[in-house]
């Protein structure tokens, strides 16, 4: 054994010694290496997705390694036994479980969590920039919350900011990264002003550091004083979708220090909530001991929430996706910010299409779970649309679009897949309809494929879908089309009502239409959808696809032969008339 195996076995049994959270062997992970497995990275860690299973736990993670940079005198391992020393303390509904560490002398030293689909919160918030306000409010809160937690437990956080809190898979926030946190011992009560230690630099990230944290002279250790000034930056960032609240770009130490030296302050920006601008001053006081505490925040984000009034459909505009059969668990009731009042109104909703038309429409009725019956006013104004539209408009093709989707999923209408499949073939099949490159047509194209593949609002036609995915265009990948986030959309806002919507957002996941690629995320859609549609010849064919050419997953033969072989048991007749063949070659486009 080298000496430096030996060293890494000695720190490896006295960091067992010291934590108390379960430790896993290497060759239980399996770490997803390619480039839509990395998550995060800095110069010390690189966070990846990938699979824990040591024969008992078998789930998606996020495998946070540790790792030391060329010329440094940074020991992972000892860094892994700081920061898990720390997170192992707690347990509280704001806060990532952490499930174990992993010190295998063949990967880097590691520590595992759950997988949240949806990342940090400054990544969901600029891809869904139209985000709700009463949603950044309750955000706000759940960080307090958690926030609120660690200072009861004595531990300072120290490195509050949207990219260290994660949005779980039914949209609620969860504080992760813990590199910095650190736990008070004794009598103090973390509101002291302790002194750095000389020559040692603020650590932290500066932009979000509170003033008495980084002057030139008597820079002072972080406190749960300078974590409320931190949540106070994170919020103004979260109003203005994550964009710089400083008036220059924070780099380096000198950049904060020379903003706090001319006196500037944070302009709180696109606010209009009552109350909210008042709670968000207090918490930037340059004073540290006006500040309010964690705890005191909470009831005041709670009376905001609750007294929150919406003046106009733009000033509530939100993107929360509503996911369903990702959690592992229980999803947290929101119910106390997402108050009856808030509920959008058939009203509203045609306001906003009236204004701004589908697309805008779909942002807002995603977040705000309109019930099937207040859409009848939204159908009645959608079909309108089509017959006051030009022929040959992309304006008239969208709402033709949306009309089977309100069809399939039996908003305003009787649900009706046959008149869904009509809908979509008059688009695809049309002359008149505008044919450029991801065009309404290309989408609808997608969709009568796919139910032609699986018979629904039609007979199974696998011949006809393999014609269609061969002579027609493909969707072109990626977000900025606005048919392919359409699509994208009507998929989220159906995903609970008929299991097709969820079907075809994990294509969109598969195939990055209308979003990024996600393969990991669309497994999960499959698996969840093939748990509850068992003798779903479709579903099983598509995960057994997953399975068979490694889509979020290491390619396993047998596993995806059983899904086949699951697929041609069950009753409906489409994996026996060729679905499997035609399917395979889909996933291969």
């Amino acid at each position: 054994m080298s000496r430096r195996t030996r060293s890494h076995s000695t720190q490896a049994r006295q960091l067992k010694s010291m934590l108390k959270c379960k430790f896993f062997d290497a060759d239980h992970l399996t770490i997803n290496r390619e480039e839509d497995g990395l998550l995060k990275t800095s110069d010390f860690t690189e966070i990846r997705s990938g699979r824990l299973n040591d024969g008992v736990i078998n789930t998606e993670v996020a495998i946070k390694m540790l790792r030391k940079p060329q010329g440094s005198d940074h020991d992972p391992i000892v860094e892994l036994g700081w920061e898990a020393g720390v997170w192992e303390l707690l347990s509280h509904k704001r806060i990532l479980r952490l499930i174990g560490v992993s010190i295998g002398y063949d990967i880097a030293p590691a520590m595992i969590s759950p997988f949240q689909p949806h990342l940090d919160l400054e990544r969901y918030i600029e891809g869904h920039p139209e985000t709700a306000k009463p949603t950044k409010v309750r955000w706000m809160k759940e960080i307090a919350e958690g926030l609120e937690y660690l200072h009861s437990k004595n531990v300072i956080y120290v490195d509050v900011k949207p990219n260290n809190t994660l949005v779980s898979a039914d949209l609620s926030i969860l504080l992760t990264d813990f590199g910095c946190s650190f736990k008070l011992h004794g009598t103090k009560t973390g509101y002291e002003e302790l002194s750095l230690d000389r020559g040692q630099q603020p650590y932290g990230t500066y932009y979000y550091m509170a003033p008495e944290r980084v002057r030139a002279i008597g820079p002072i250790r972080p406190n749960k004083s300078t974590d409320v000034y931190s949540f106070g930056i994170t919020c103004c960032d979260i109003l203005i979708n994550c964009e710089n609240v400083w008036p220059r770009e924070i780099v380096e130490l000198k950049d904060i220090q020379d903003i706090y030296k001319t006196g500037a302050t944070i302009e709180i920006r696109e606010v209009n909530i009552p109350g909210l601008e008042e709670v968000l001053e207090g918490c930037l006081r340059k004073k540290a001991s006006k500040r309010p505490k964690a705890a005191e925040l909470i009831p005041e984000f709670t009376r905001i929430l609750e007294s929150f009034e919406r003046t106009s459909p733009s000033d509530s505009s939100v993107s929360s996706v509503s996911v369903s059969g990702e959690n592992e668990q229980p999803v947290e009731d929101h119910s106390e910010s997402s108050d009856s009042q808030n509920q959008l109104t058939p009203a509203e909703a045609i306001e906003a299409l009236k204004d701004d038309g589908v697309s805008r429409f779909l942002v807002l009725s995603m977040d705000l779970e309109m019930e099937a019956s207040d859409w009848n006013e939204v159908f009645t104004f959608i079909a309108q649309k089509i017959d006051d539209c030009e022929d040959q408009s992309t304006e008239r093709d969208g709402f033709v679009f949306a009309l089977g989707w309100l069809h399939l999923l039996g908003f305003g209408t009787p649900q009706n897949s046959e008149r869904a499949f009509e809908l979509w073939g008059q688009l695809a099949d049309s002359e008149t309809s505008t044919n450029t490159v991801g065009s309404f047509k290309d989408v609808a194209v997608f969709l009568k494929r796919w139910c032609l593949v699986c018979g629904l609002g039609t007979e199974v036609n696998c011949d006809d879908a393999y014609r269609l995915e061969n002579t027609t265009n493909q969707p072109p990948r990626g977000q900025g089309n606005q048919p392919q986030v359409d699509l994208f959309g009507w998929c989220q806002v159906g995903s609970r009502t008929h299991w097709f919507s969820d079907f075809i957002w994990g294509q969109c996941l598969l195939l990055g239409i209308g979003t990024t690629v996600h393969l990991p995320m669309a497994l999960r859609r499959f698996e969840a959808l093939a748990a509850k549609n068992p003798q779903n010849s479709t579903v099983l064919c598509q995960l057994g696809e997953c399975y068979y050419h490694g889509h979020g997953i290491d390619k396993d033969f047998k596993l995806a032969m059983n899904k086949f072989i699951e697929a041609t048991e069950c009753d409906d007749p489409s994996v026996k008339t060729g679905q499997r063949g035609k399917q395979g070659s889909a996933q291969e486009s």
